[in-house]
């Protein structure tokens, strides 16, 4: 069944209703503009309300296959769309693609030099980030304690701390923000503070850094023991010897 057969003699009000939609959409413009408020449609279903029930049944089949028909034909069309789209799409990224490989082929030479300073500071940013982290958890964990705190636990004064450090008989690490954390081993009851002070100045001018690395690493010159073990045993003779090579590497 089609509208041109709903307008015959025998199907008056369907064909009433078609007149009118023909009203209601001729009053509107533009189309993307379009909307149907409830009562526009009150004039077009008027001339429903006395028709027979299969006549009723008629146009809503005819609607019904119109609905679905146009429903096929947008989704046809946003496929089309969307197809059109990803071809842009592919050939925006060749373009771009082409592009960057000739200016990259352009720019090499002047660009490697660049790259290597730039993975160097790369690589020396993250060494720094490293380090930092490393000295942040051994100040958590108390290994390196914030001044007062190695003052109390010698007991000794601020005024003693610092002369200690003048004449390299102890050294303090520099932690967050500037501020400066001195090892905890210095005031461990295990070792021996005088034996840790005299290793600490054979060590020389070795950075802080360096001297912690010494005491807490294994040696191959104490049986793959740490300076810290090897004092822990005794061990002074061996473990200043270790001192003295590691200070002239």
């Amino acid at each position: 069944m089609s509208a041109t057969a709903m307008k015959k003699p025998g199907m008056p009000a369907a064909a009433g209703l078609f007149e009118q939609m023909t009203h209601l959409f001729a009053s509107h413009s533009p189309p993307s503009k379009l909307k149907i408020v409830p009562s526009e449609l009150d004039a077009s279903f008027q001339a429903l309300e006395a028709a027979p029930s299969d006549e009723v049944a008629a146009v809503r089949k005819v609607l019904e296959e119109m609905t679905e028909r146009m429903n096929a034909m947008v989704d046809a069309r946003a496929n089309d769309a969307r197809q059109a789209a990803v071809r842009a799409a592919a050939r925006e990224s060749v373009d771009v693609s082409s592009m960057l490989a000739k200016a990259r082929a352009r720019a090499a030479g002047a660009l490697a030099p660049l790259t290597d300073a730039q993975e160097n500071a790369a690589y020396m940013a993250e060494l720094r980030r490293d380090a930092a982290a490393a000295l942040q958890q051994r100040i958590e964990r108390k290994e390196l304690l914030a001044p007062r705190q190695f003052q109390e636990a010698l007991g000794i004064s601020k005024q003693s701390v610092n002369e200690a450090i003048k004449a390299r008989r102890m050294f303090a690490l520099m932690g967050p923000a500037g501020a400066f954390y001195y090892p905890a081993f210095y005031a461990d009851g295990r070792f021996d503070r005088r034996s840790l002070e005299k290793v600490t100045k054979a060590l020389g001018d070795a950075p802080a850094a360096s001297r912690y690395f010494f005491f807490t690493s294994k040696s191959t010159l104490l049986g793959n023991a740490t300076p810290l073990e090897a004092l822990a045993k005794g061990r002074l003779d061996d473990v200043l010897n270790a001192a003295v090579a590691f200070s002239e590497r």
